[in-house]
C-alpha cells in the first residue's frame, strides 16, 4: 500500500501544477481555483466529517491541520502560480519540501539531520537560489515574489505533514477537516468580495477545475499524501514528492511550452541531486526519524 500511496503522490502532484497554471492562464484567478477547490471538496467530504468528527483532535489542532494543508497552501501556491512559471511551481513547491520538511520537523519535534541529510538540503537549497536568482534577473520583482509564494507554501504543506504524522489522525478524517473547514472559512470571505471571475468563466472551464481541483486534487491529494505519511512517514513522502519538479518540468515544456532557461536548468539539477542525496539517507537507519 505504501508504494502505491506514494506513486499517487507523485502523479496527483504534477498534475496539480499543470492543471492550475492552465486554469490560471484563462479567465480564473487564484482566489476562483480556491473557492472552486474547496467548494467542491468541502461538499464531498462533509458526510465523512460528519460520520468521524474531530477524531481524537482539539478543535485547535483540527484548525492547524485546515490551515496548513489546506486554506495556507492552496492560496499561497495558486497566488504564487500566477506570478511564477510552472517549473518554478513544482520546483519551489514540492522539490523543497524535504529542505521545509527538515526545518518543520526540527521546530515541532526536535529532529536534527544526519551528514548526509544536510548535504541533501544544502543541494536544495542551492538549486531554491538559483531558481529566484534567474526570476529576480530575468523577470524583476513580480515573479521573485511568486517564487517566495510557492516557498511559503511548501512550508504551510510541510507543516501539515509533521503535524499530520504526530498527531496520527486516521487519513479520511483527515481530508475531511481540511477540506470542510477549509470551505467553511473561505467561501463566505469569497462570497464578501464579489465572487470573482466565476460568472465571467465558460462553464466547461468551471467544470473541468471543479472535477480536478475539487475531487483529484482538493479532495485525492489530501487523502493520497495522508495515507502516504501515515505508512510512509513525513520525510519520506516528501523525498518522493521531490521526484514532481522534473516530470512536471517535461509537462510544461509539452503543454504550455515554458522552456527552462539556464539559470532554472541549473535549479532543477541541484534538486534532483538533493532528493538523491535524502533518498539515500533515507535508505540508511539513523536515529530522530519522525
Amino acid at each position: 500500500m505504501g508504494p502505491f500511496a506514494a506513486a499517487g503522490v507523485v502523479v496527483l502532484f504534477v498534475g496539480f501544477v499543470l492543471v492550475s497554471k492552465l486554469g490560471l492562464g484563462d479567465t480564473l484567478a487564484p482566489m476562483d481555483l480556491a473557492a472552486i477547490r474547496f467548494a467542491v471538496a468541502g461538499v464531498l467530504m462533509a458526510p465523512v466529517l460528519f460520520k468521524h468528527r474531530l477524531m481524537c483532535l482539539r478543535l485547535g489542532q483540527a484548525c492547524l491541520l485546515a490551515g496548513s494543508g489546506g486554506l495556507g497552501f492552496a492560496l499561497f501556491a495558486y497566488w504564487g502560480m500566477s506570478l511564477a512559471p510552472a517549473n518554478h511551481g513544482s520546483a519551489l513547491i514540492h522539490g523543497t519540501l524535504p529542505l521545509t520538511t527538515a526545518l518543520v520537523a526540527g521546530l515541532v519535534a526536535g529532529v536534527r539531520p544526519t551528514r548526509l541529510e544536510a548535504w541533501s538540503l544544502g543541494a536544495v537549497s542551492l538549486g531554491v537560489v538559483a531558481f529566484m536568482a534567474t526570476s529576480l534577473f530575468r523577470f524583476g520583482g513580480g515573479q521573485l515574489t511568486g517564487d517566495l509564494l510557492l516557498l511559503t507554501a511548501s512550508l504551510a504543506w510541510s507543516a501539515y505533514g509533521v503535524l499530520l504524522r504526530r498527531w496520527g489522525p486516521q487519513p479520511w478524517a483527515t481530508s475531511a477537516l481540511t477540506a470542510v473547514i477549509s470551505a467553511a472559512a473561505f467561501l463566505p470571505l469569497y462570497g464578501l468580495l464579489g465572487g470573482g471571475h466565476l460568472s465571467e468563466t465558460p462553464l466547461q472551464e468551471v467544470l473541468r477545475q471543479a472535477v480536478l481541483q475539487g475531487v483529484f486534487i482538493g479532495v485525492g491529494s489530501i487523502l493520497v499524501y495522508s495515507t502516504s505519511v501515515a505508512i510512509n512517514g513525513a520525510s519520506a513522502t516528501a523525498l518522493v514528492a521531490s521526484a514532481v519538479p522534473a516530470l512536471t518540468a517535461a509537462g510544461a515544456w509539452l503543454l504550455l511550452d515554458e522552456r527552462p532557461a539556464i539559470g532554472e536548468a541549473v535549479g532543477l539539477a541541484m534538486v534532483t541531486a538533493g532528493v538523491a542525496l535524502g533518498a539515500i539517507s533515507q535508505a540508511k537507519p539513523h536515529a530522530g526519524a519522525d
